[in-house]
């Protein structure tokens, strides 16, 4: 697995930026979680 790095300009204060914000943490999330919840069903 490789580790992705993005350079964001906007200010994460914003709407738009909080947005953009939360949907990279959740992406990021569902695929380390994600795993986790597959395997222990």
């Amino acid at each position: 697995m490789r580790e992705v790095r993005l350079q964001v300009r906007s200010d994460p204060t914003t709407t738009l930026g909080t947005y953009a914000m939360g949907l990279a943490f959740c992406v990021g999330w569902i695929a380390c979680v994600g795993r986790c919840w597959s395997r222990s069903s």
